[in-house]
């Protein structure tokens, strides 16, 4: 028996297939579906920041790719410079504030842009620098005097300079803290109306497969450890939003084929905002039309019964 299995791991390792316990082998022979994590295991995880859009209306696409701080703004198909719209530079100077990674420049020994900690930020870094920018010389003028980390649950975070506070994450929790919005050059009450727009743009963008952070900030604030992101609800002030691609890795289409001609269905698991991941899911072939999206909301109401009706026709959560 020994004998026989020996020779059988030969032949498969011959095949590029490693196996160290043959019990994951009858499992993986009767696999019907496949939950598979988007963010680099379907995508590559190198985001770049693609387009802006702001409390006055506009919108703004963003060129360039992956890290490198080369590109150009530009509104309706023109170039168009950024020191010049209404409302842009605070919206980077937000997100280079509130934000934990560093991106190094290309040096003798490495003609690349490097760059460190969560790929979000560091996309948010690029698109600063492409507004003019300089994270060193910002973040050295308006030190960080205390923080609110990243909350998974939340999902915001927010950084203290002085008396003002930023904070960046899901639009509909931003958005939700927010009461006033800022143009030109005031902050005046968030109406109906901005929402509205606002919320039209996050389906914009995530209908072209971006994930979209907001950006707001809190004149005369201070963060409370006790009372966390609460503090800062109706006085927040609403900067713009932030759309970013995260490319598909190359082979993952290829990888979906051969799992559909197997048999197995993949399904798509991830932490975007639900159109995005739908529409990257459409992308690559895991979702098709018909098939269902479902969020952590959603589910949380749903009971057993209503879940098992829908579950085969979800291709997405």
């Amino acid at each position: 028996t020994t004998i026989a299995l020996a020779v059988g791991v030969q032949r498969m390792a011959r095949r590029n297939t490693v196996v160290r316990r043959l019990v994951a082998v009858e499992t993986l022979g009767s696999v019907t579906v496949i939950c598979t994590d988007k963010t680099g295991t379907l995508t590559k995880n190198e985001m770049t920041a693609k387009a802006v859009f702001l409390p006055n209306g506009r919108e703004l696409t963003v060129t360039g790719s992956g890290y490198a701080p080369e590109g150009e703004f530009r509104e309706h198909g023109r170039i168009v410079d950024p020191a010049q719209i209404e409302g842009l530079c605070e919206l980077l100077e937000a997100v280079t504030l509130c934000n934990d990674a560093e991106l190094q420049g290309p040096e003798d020994d490495e003609p690349r842009w490097i760059g460190t900690g969560d790929p979000t930020e560091v996309a948010l870094l690029s698109l600063a620098i492409k507004g003019g920018i300089v994270p060193a010389e910002l973040r050295a003028r308006h030190p960080r005097k205390a923080e609110i980390p990243f909350d998974p649950a939340a999902r915001m975070m927010a950084t203290q300079h002085a008396s003002r506070v930023f904070l960046k994450g899901a639009p509909e929790e931003i958005l939700g803290l927010c009461a006033f919005v800022h143009r030109d050059g005031r902050n005046e009450p968030l109406t109906e109306d901005v929402r509205s727009a606002s919320r039209e743009a996050v389906d914009r963008m995530a209908h072209q497969a971006l994930r979209i952070l907001a950006v707001a900030k809190v004149e005369d604030a201070e963060i409370e450890g006790d009372r966390g992101f609460e503090a800062f609800r109706g006085k927040a002030v609403f900067l713009g939003l932030v759309g970013q691609m995260d490319p598909p890795r190359p082979e993952v289409e290829g990888a979906i084929r051969e799992c559909r001609r197997a048999g197995i269905r993949p399904v798509m698991v991830t932490g975007d905002y639900k159109p995005t991941g739908f529409a990257i899911a459409k992308q690559l072939g895991i979702a098709k039309e018909g098939d269902l999206a479902i969020d952590g909301r959603e589910l949380s109401v749903m009971g057993e019964e209503e879940l098992c009706d829908r579950i085969d026709e979800t291709s997405v959560f």
